[in-house]
């Protein structure tokens, strides 16, 4: 049997502690030396030898050459020399904030002040400061979460300021290196990678949830069971590695050997990785109104009683000893009846459509989430799986279908794949539709790969530099489509009245901006647009057909294109004068650094201002300079009067809200 340290329940807690940012529960961190306390306080190492004279009440921070820990409510670190060091202050709620390096902490007689202070220094130094006392400290895989008046704020030491989070009530945070889980007391399980503020909702009626790596683990309650599961985030795919028909208690724990999760009936579960069967650790009778909890680190397994309000050690489990477990068996083997599988299409709901959902997603297919139920997304994935099976794309799933996706060889999605002329579907509807969006051809989306599609693949050839041969669109050539940073066709082709596309939309933008529009017809090339084509054409001695060939189009995009009418103004405001208050400045830079991401400073934000004006046509790119200046005041405006704001220059919070679209 694995070795087994049983304790007795008068111990007050055990910690695992070290620098790198862990996959534990709430309050604990994670490291390569575990620790614990045992019932006097005193720090033992996995042997039981002690590893300081002194006793404590919390580990905040261990590696192998520093212990920093709390007494008495006094910070106190020790060294590898046996040296002990006092900080000098008492403080409250202590936590280890992995991404900056730096241990969080309120000194008792300053409730208003979060303090920082890196484990090796002698001092800590003031963070910053809040009106209301702060009531606790979490750590999250963003950073340090301050509570204060029953509010969380996130503490961002590159601006020394807090950014208020919308973390629902009671909802516990699991973070790992890379991105954290969140559970909520309704069973609601969602996934946040690191610097992203929005939760990616995963699953519901989950009992319980860990990090290891990758991935999430995570009990779910479903059908009368529970279902081990497990979600990697790499390939955004969900996975059912387990179904247990006996009740579970409500916890879990994910180390570097695999998932332990625990049975109601005092059976202990050890799940390794790569294999596909439970084995049974141990199992207890406890009549004290057990309450367990699981933690891990490294291969440390330490469950808890959490009973009666407090976290006791119950016994540790050391894995590194080598494993001696009992095999569970299987929990049904009589093979199940073949379910008879019904037709999936839009509107369908329940659990078919669940696991079906589960399945394409583990496969890598763009399902979006696992909800059951059938809506866009879910046929969409089912037209690309249609697609790679050579099936018609109706975007339904009838049962020979859903018998193909569960099948072992069933098709992994591939994103980018070639295409031909001749080609028709989905694959092809999605590069046509971006090849619009990009200015690339004015013809509609049909799926079909014909002349007008192999026309605007040879155009994005030829602005990528590569071999021209729009018959062929290669997977890496459409993966660079794809890209945000995919370059706007810049060799223009006729457009003429009735044309429909964002490359009229960009016409009309450009015929408004130089005042022969009042008001742009968007994406439709009207009878205003026929009309305001001939008058440039008759200010830049071109034919007056009212059609944008080519010609037209060089002439009318130049910098030094003709107005209708001479500038009113023959000596314009000097392009580094400021045209807009210094108080319009400072609203848009707060606005970006609060929406945006990343620190803005008042050149970078016009800069930012004056990037995405250019890149919806208001502004030219010679024209950015990091000042508001009158160009800028009047490319405001613009945007303005077309999306119906009130008209003043001024980039205020409703209009950068209409400008980025949110």
């Amino acid at each position: 049997m694995n070795g087994i340290k049983r304790f007795a329940a008068a111990i007050l807690c055990l910690l695992l502690c070290a620098p790198a940012f862990g996959a534990l529960a709430e309050g604990l961190t994670a490291g390569p030396v575990p620790v614990y306390l045992d019932q006097d306080g005193a720090i033992l190492d996995r042997e039981g030898s002690p590893v300081s004279r002194e006793p404590a009440d919390k580990i905040i921070y261990h590696d192998e050459t520093l212990l920093v820990f709390l007494l008495d409510n006094r910070m106190l670190a020790k060294t590898s020399d046996d040296m002990l060091k006092h900080f000098g202050v008492q403080v409250c709620d202590p936590v280890w904030a992995g991404q900056d390096g730096c241990i969080y902490y309120v000194r008792e007689n300053a409730p208003t002040t979060l303090m920082c202070m890196k484990p090796e220094a002698a001092t800590g130094s003031t963070a910053c400061t809040t009106e209301k006392p702060i009531q606790a400290l979490r750590c999250s895989v963003n950073g340090v979460l301050v509570q204060v008046d029953g509010m969380e704020y996130l503490y961002v030491p590159a601006l020394r300021r807090l950014i208020k989070q919308d973390i629902p009530a009671n909802t516990r945070l699991i973070p790992g290196e890379k991105f954290e889980a969140r559970l909520s007391d309704a069973g609601a399980l969602s996934v946040v990678s690191r610097g992203e503020a929005e939760a990616k909702p995963l699953a519901q009626n989950v009992l319980a949830a860990a990090v290891y790596g990758d991935s999430v683990y995570y009990l779910q309650a479903l059908d009368a069971a529970t279902r081990l599961m497990a979600y990697r985030t790499t390939a955004d795919a969900v996975i059912r590695m387990y179904r247990f028909q006996e009740p579970l208690l409500e916890s879990i724990t994910a180390h570097e050997s695999g998932v332990c999760v625990m049975g109601k009936n005092g059976a202990l579960y050890f799940f390794p990785f790569g294999q596909y069967a439970p084995q049974l650790l141990c199992s207890w009778q406890d009549e004290r109104g057990f309450v367990p909890r699981l933690e891990a680190q490294g291969d440390l397994v330490v469950l808890y009683d959490v009973s009666f309000g407090q976290t006791l050690p119950y016994f540790v489990i050391d894995l590194s000893e080598g494993p001696s477990p009992t095999p569970v068996p299987a929990p049904d083997p009589t093979p199940a009846p073949t379910p008879v599988l019904s037709t999936l299409s839009r509107g369908s709901t329940g659990e078919a459509v669940r696991l079906f959902q589960e399945r394409l997603k583990a496969l890598g297919y763009p399902v979006g989430s696992a909800d059951g139920i059938f809506g866009a997304a879910t046929e969409r994935a089912v037209r690309f799986v249609q697609s790679d099976l050579g099936r018609s794309q109706t975007g339904v799933a009838d049962a020979a279908l859903q018998r193909q996706v569960q099948a072992s060889d069933a098709p992994v999605y591939a994103e980018y794949v070639t295409l031909r002329k001749g080609d028709s579907g989905i694959r092809v509807e999605a590069a046509q539709q971006r090849l619009r969006e990009l200015y690339y051809t004015k013809e509609d989306v049909d799926g079909y790969y014909g002349s007008a599609t192999s026309q605007a693949v040879e155009r994005f050839q030829a602005q990528m530099k590569y071999t021209k041969k729009g018959d062929v669109f290669k997977a890496s050539q459409i993966k660079a489509l794809f890209k945000k940073s995919a370059p706007d066709c810049t060799r223009y082709f006729t457009l003429r009245q009735d044309d429909k596309a964002p490359v009229v939309k960009r016409l009309n933008a450009r015929l408004k901006k130089l005042g022969y529009l009042k008001k742009s017809p968007g994406e439709a090339y009207s009878k205003k647009t026929v009309a305001a084509v001939k008058a440039f054409q008759a200010m830049a001695a071109l034919p007056e057909t009212g059609i944008a060939d080519a010609d037209t189009q060089r002439e009318l995009f130049k910098k030094a294109a003709p107005t209708p009418t001479p500038t009113p103004d023959p000596t314009p405001m000097p392009p580094d004068v400021q045209a807009v208050s210094n108080a319009v400045v400072k609203t848009m830079r707060v606005w970006m650094t609060n929406n945006l991401g990343g620190a803005f400073d008042k050149v970078s934000a016009v800069q930012e201002l004056q990037n995405r004006l250019c890149n919806l046509n208001y502004m030219e790119i010679a024209d950015i300079n990091g000042v508001y200046n009158e160009i800028t005041l009047n490319a405001v405006k613009a945007f303005q009067l077309d999306e119906g704001l009130k008209v003043n220059g001024e980039a205020n919070k409703k209009t950068l809200r209409k400008l980025y679209g949110m």
